[in-house]
């Protein structure tokens, strides 16, 4: 560790543990899908122990009858369990602590990523955006959504690797950044279908700006070694998929669409997504999210209307911050035009649940922050606007950190 990430690591960890200090709060609690994920862990766990390498059955599963959950289901979340039930925790453990660990080590990559781009300040400011959302304490503290919130962790992996393998070509940062990209597809199918699409972006990104052939090289051979060593989990998914009733579910995302007011403001519950307006869950994309997307904005232009110099990667990460940002909340929300984008571009049903995108908007929003930090590093008195967006984040997302029920 260099001697300065110790402040912002402590920040971090600080506030991480303010965010999950909940899922320890009691025996266990109660969330949408905490339970199936818990099952599950035991279930690979099992699995395991009896020879299955890798775990295809899961034995007692619908009443003992069995079921090939694994054959079609992400595996990495119940490898790391069954890893952790190995050392001595119970499955209700297991799962705690992996998805409240997600959150805080997802923040401490996050900034890593960014320290490779800016200076501590605004990397923090990243780190923070990207911890302290709304939607990923709805995936902790109401979806119990293990699967993605170890997604969330890796995006940012696959981000540092590639970084760090730019500015320093060596095959141990190749290897580095191949088993990131085949960490994310194992950790969860629809995470790395919604973030691969920026991880190219970003790459393309820097080849423009360096120049660089290598660089696409590297990524296409890296793409095509993760793929690679996640092929034990895609191939079935590929080939068997005949064998399930996938196609009569295909148009469930028709009663997911968000209505615009409601990622500005909706209330917090622990119900379920409903057709309509009458969700007992919350769509927020966050009040300082938002705030920090519109001052942005502002930042920009004054910074060409004085003429002044723009950071190094701010324009290059704004304009990918901006463009997904747009796009995801154009794939949410209830208009004709979303819904014919959907029923005209078949790729997007494999995403199931059109809020799903919520995802892209935090970490669009939280690139975007990073670039309005490092503006305002630039400007007398910007560290104490810095410091209130900061305040706002934990202040707009204090009721979002409690279970419905242990």
């Amino acid at each position: 560790m260099r001697r300065k990430h110790i402040i912002p690591f402590l920040i971090l960890i600080v506030l991480g543990f303010w965010g999950i200090r909940q899922v320890f709060g009691g025996t266990f609690y109660s969330s949408h899908d905490g339970y199936t994920h818990v099952a599950r862990i035991f279930q690979y766990d099992k699995a395991f122990s009896d020879g299955q390498f890798p775990p295809r059955w899961a034995g007692t599963l619908n009443n003992g009858a069995g079921s090939p959950i694994f054959v079609f289901s992400y595996p990495l979340p119940y490898i790391m369990g069954t890893l952790l039930h190995m050392g001595g925790f119970d499955y209700t453990e297991a799962f705690q602590i992996l998805v409240a660990g997600s959150l805080v080590v997802s923040a401490i990559a996050f900034f890593l990523f960014l320290n490779e781009l800016f200076d501590v300040v605004p990397s923090l400011v990243g780190g923070l955006f990207y911890m302290i959302a709304p939607y990923r304490f709805l995936n902790i503290y109401v979806r119990g959504s293990l699967s993605e919130s170890v997604g969330y962790l890796l995006v940012p992996l696959v981000f540092l690797t590639l970084v760090r393998l730019i500015k320093q070509r060596t095959p141990q940062r190749f290897m580095l950044f191949s088993m990131s990209i085949s960490l994310l597809l194992l950790s969860q199918y629809l995470v790395a279908v919604l973030f691969l699409p920026i991880i190219a972006s970003f790459v393309l990104v820097l080849f423009f700006q360096t120049k660089k052939r290598e660089i696409l090289y590297d990524f296409g051979l890296a793409m095509i070694f993760g793929f690679g060593i996640a092929s034990f989990s895609y191939f079935p998914v590929v080939f068997e998929r005949s064998h399930l009733r996938f196609t009569e579910l295909m148009s469930y995302y028709q009663n997911h669409f968000v209505h615009f007011y409601q990622l500005v403001r909706s209330p917090w519950g622990y119900g379920f997504s409903l057709p309509g307006t009458g969700d007992a869950m919350s769509f927020q994309i966050g009040l300082a999210h938002i705030a920090v997307v519109l001052l942005s904005l502002v930042l920009v232009f004054i910074f060409y209307f004085k003429k002044w110099k723009i950071p190094r990667y701010v324009r290059e990460l704004l304009c990918i911050g901006y463009i997904f940002f747009a796009i995801s909340i154009v794939l949410m929300i209830d208009t004709t035009f979303t819904k014919w984008l959907w029923q005209t571009v078949p790729v997007l049903t494999i995403i199931d649940i059109p809020w799903r995108f919520l995802g892209i908007t935090v970490f669009s929003a939280s690139l975007i922050g990073v670039c309005a930090a490092a503006l305002l590093t630039q400007l007398r008195g910007g560290i104490f606007i810095i410091f209130a967006l900061c305040v706002l984040l934990v202040y707009a997302n204090r009721n979002h950190i409690r279970v419905n029920q242990y």
